[in-house]
């Protein structure tokens, strides 16, 4: 193999390793976002402290034995569809 051609397909493999590492960090970034929409629920709903919110958060999704994020993502889709109800009938 000559030494363009190499240089070129290590180029093209460090191109592949960066998009999909960025793509990770987007994906934890959202995560992370939802993630503190659920404890700011929990903080209202509870008066807990941001804590003791990331705690139950975790203890929830211990127990039903899925991720904080996709318990997270239920939790703000139910207090969502809750505050539209609640819009509506008033």
């Amino acid at each position: 193999m000559n030494v363009p051609a190499a240089i070129s397909v290590r180029n093209a493999i460090v191109l592949d390793s960066a998009v999909q590492v960025t793509d990770q960090l987007e994906k934890a970034l959202g995560s992370r976002a939802v993630i503190d929409q659920a404890i700011g629920i929990l903080i209202s709903r509870t008066g807990c402290s941001g804590t003791e919110g990331y705690d139950q958060l975790r203890g929830i999704s211990r127990t039903e034995h899925e991720k904080i994020a996709v318990v997270a993502r239920s939790m703000v889709a139910e207090a969502m569809k809750a505050a539209r109800l609640r819009r509506r009938t008033t």
